[in-house]
């Protein structure tokens, strides 16, 4: 069966399940975050008043489409079963050849994967792998710039843990026009199973302390920087997923998150649309009109930055 790039972004969660997935998905309002992550990819394709056009090929375990964009970027994106609770979308973006300043002739691959899985309990665990890889005529090395991100979610949608791990550049064994996805996703995907040890160079943990708020680590080795506190979240597009106030740059030593009234509660969770998601808000809201956090007095706090020798730990 084929049909064209608008009709899968239009019945996305159709065609995924389709391909045969547990259904069980539905239930976890989750889901719908994994098909915005899933359709953002797709949306950054440069396909512009093409999308009616390509096609997308169907073959009851994956669906898939290429095409080639106007400034001769080839792009390639497979959307495939792995089991029935599990199921990933890949993306493969190949620059055409070009010349950088130094006038060196570069070439350069971007492989992306968003892979779902459905847990037991109904949780849903969103993994994005990542990685470019480059080379350049003169040294005929193979360059690779990876990354990883885990997003968990419990059954009743709202994001629990969110991790992020950079990886410094590395040269791989292979050369540019030998590398796979396996080769160049191969420290991306073993990021979360506790083999790699510190290898990163930047990593980003945020887990959920109240509906409204997370305790967040970050360690910057290029920065010689680690940090750890409890931030209030970004309430602007909903608590379903966590984010922070003013992102991830900015390190403040004295933090002060005030008790809520039940009223002021309630209002909150009320913005977010879906119930079940508001279910799972209220269970992170228990004992919020009593919750007062100081970082001054929070025997867990790190700041530490020792290129400028500041280390505040309590």
């Amino acid at each position: 069966m084929n049909y064209s790039v608008q009709d899968l972004r239009d019945n996305l969660s159709e065609k995924i399940l389709n391909l045969g997935i547990n259904r069980e998905f539905l239930n976890n309002p989750a889901y719908k975050a994994v098909l915005d992550e899933i359709d953002n990819l797709i949306g950054q394709l440069n396909m512009f008043e093409q999308v009616n056009n390509i096609m997308v090929e169907s073959n009851g375990n994956s669906i898939s489409f290429k095409f080639v964009g106007s400034d001769a970027t080839n792009y390639y994106t497979e959307i495939s079963k792995n089991d029935d609770n599990s199921f990933k979308c890949s993306q493969i973006t190949e620059k055409k050849p070009y010349l950088d300043a130094n006038g060196d002739y570069v070439k350069e691959k971007t492989f992306v994967e968003e892979i779902a899985t459905l847990n037991d309990n109904g949780f849903i665990e969103l993994v994005n792998n990542g990685s470019i890889i480059n080379n350049t005529a003169s040294s005929g090395v193979c360059n690779n710039m990876s990354w990883a991100e885990k997003k968990t979610y419990t059954d009743k949608g709202i994001m629990q843990v969110r991790e992020y791990i950079g990886f410094p550049k590395s040269e791989l064994n292979e050369s540019y026009d030998r590398v796979n996805s396996a080769t160049a996703l191969y420290f991306s995907k073993a990021a979360f199973n506790g083999n790699l040890g510190n290898l990163y160079d930047t990593r980003t943990i945020l887990r959920r302390d109240k509906f409204d708020t997370a305790r967040i680590y970050v360690e910057n080795k290029n920065n010689d920087i680690k940090y750890s506190t409890i931030i209030p979240l970004n309430q602007e597009h909903g608590l379903r997923d966590m984010t922070m106030i003013g992102g991830y740059d900015s390190y403040p030593t004295e933090i002060v998150i005030k008790p809520l009234s039940p009223e002021e509660i309630t209002a909150i969770i009320s913005k977010e649309p879906d119930l079940k998601i508001q279910e799972g808000l209220k269970e992170y809201a228990v004992g919020r009109e009593n919750y007062y956090y100081s970082s001054l007095d929070d025997p867990y706090f790190i700041y530490q930055q020792l290129g400028n020798n500041q280390n505040i730990t309590r």
